[in-house]
């Protein structure tokens, strides 16, 4: 950290792509990092005595700005020099998680009901606070194993087991991997939140609990493969879990298998309806390195927005940030409206995503400015056209065999 923060060269291409100071709040990525060095400057004898300086880092950077990061990395992305911003943000979290456990008054409006949110996880394994036992209830009339060994496990996620926009998600994803002749299952009331909540949040003791927990699951289960349509989960399940025990499991977000799918003729040749912009989720695209394969499984997109790709702008709910309160000042939009306005000015009819959490915070800002912009999930798009494909044949069967009863007559 001290090595970054004498490496800073000033440019303000971390402050320039930031969510939260677009937004308007107090965290400057680049200012962080002046704060490293400039914490260390100040009290260079202190620390060199080993005392302990009456301001901490913590002071120095401010809970304001601790609070604000998305932990998107669009700040690391750009660093000419390759800066490390977030986790001196997150290592903060951890501080106050879980060793100060108070906060300023500014910004416990913010704060507390994330605090809300990891009561839920520690009880119900899940942020929203719902019993345990409903986890697979949206998969109940798909004839889906559950509980038991599969060659593919679809591991649902918080948001697609309990939030009903999001359950369709699920029902589609199940869908296209059954119409492809997947053996696949889910592990319904035996799955725990992934534990990306919790770690962000800098509750590093309960990620770790709820880590163990799944691991242990999956092996008892024998879970080699998994599919996420959770990009949180993604991230979490595929790279964090190596370090506990994970380093066998194959994770895919749902976007890659359906392409590998569709590569494979064991799905249709995607395509899609209307214009199609896509938004790329910041922990599957600039952080999980997958750009193609959510837009080759939709068979393309028509209208792409300004910022794309890597340089994508976070939709404002990472870094636990979906279950803080976002306050922002009079002039400033929230970053999800922010956002959706890039999105709008596209001209596009649909807005693709593959993340739960960024479809629920852009249809809301699309909401906000008052657009007619549909948003809808890589699975839900591929799931439609495979039903109409399959419409289209059985219209073209009912046509022959009227053809034939009537050459027959």
């Amino acid at each position: 950290s001290l090595i970054d923060g004498w490496a800073c060269t000033s440019c303000a291409r971390c402050q320039d792509v930031c969510p939260a100071y677009a937004s308007g709040k107090s965290l400057n990525p680049m200012q962080i990092i002046h704060d490293v060095r400039n914490y260390a400057n100040d009290n260079y004898s202190t620390l060199m005595a080993g005392e302990t300086p009456e301001e901490d880092m913590i002071a120095r950077f401010g809970e304001d700005s601790i609070w604000a990061c998305t932990t998107c990395h669009a700040c690391v992305e750009a660093c000419p020099i390759y800066i490390d911003h977030v986790p001196k943000l997150t290592d903060a979290r951890r501080h106050l998680m879980m060793e100060r456990m108070e906060f300023d008054e500014k910004v416990e409006d913010t704060v507390m009901p994330l605090m809300a949110t990891i009561e839920n996880l520690e009880s119900d394994s899940n942020p929203y606070g719902l019993p345990s036992h409903e986890r697979g209830d949206w998969a109940s009339d798909l004839e889906v194993k559950v509980g038991e060994p599969a060659e593919y496990i679809y591991f649902a996620g918080c948001a697609a087991s309990f939030d009903e926009r999001n359950k369709k998600v699920a029902r589609d994803t199940i869908n296209v991997m059954k119409e492809a002749g997947l053996d696949v299952g889910i592990l319904g009331m035996q799955e725990g939140c992934s534990g990306d909540a919790a770690r962000r949040a800098g509750n590093e003791y309960l990620f770790q609990m709820l880590a163990e927990t799944n691991l242990a699951t999956f092996e008892e289960i024998g879970v080699k493969k998994v599919v996420a349509s959770c990009p949180h989960c993604f991230h979490t399940l595929g790279k964090e879990y190596k370090d506990y025990g994970g380093e066998d499991i194959e994770v895919m977000h749902h976007s890659q298998l359906i392409n590998h799918l569709q590569a494979e003729g064991k799905l249709p040749d995607p395509s899609h309806d209307g214009k199609v912009t896509y938004h790329d989720p910041c922990y599957l695209g600039r952080i999980g390195g997958e750009l193609d394969a959510p837009r080759k499984a939709i068979g393309g997109v028509d209208i792409e927005t300004e910022r794309t790709g890597k340089d994508s702008f976070c939709c404002g709910a990472g870094g636990a940030q979906m279950w803080m309160e976002e306050h922002v000042d009079d002039g400033y939009d929230r970053v999800n409206v922010i956002r959706s306005k890039e999105l709008a000015e596209t001209g596009a009819d649909t807005v693709a995503v593959g993340c739960p959490f960024c479809s629920t915070m852009i249809t809301d800002g699309l909401s906000a400015i008052g657009s007619d912009m549909i948003v809808k999930d890589i699975a839900e798009l591929v799931w439609e056209q495979i039903k109409a494909n399959d419409a289209a044949i059985e219209a073209k069967k009912a046509i022959s065999t009227e053809i034939s009863n009537a050459v027959e007559g």
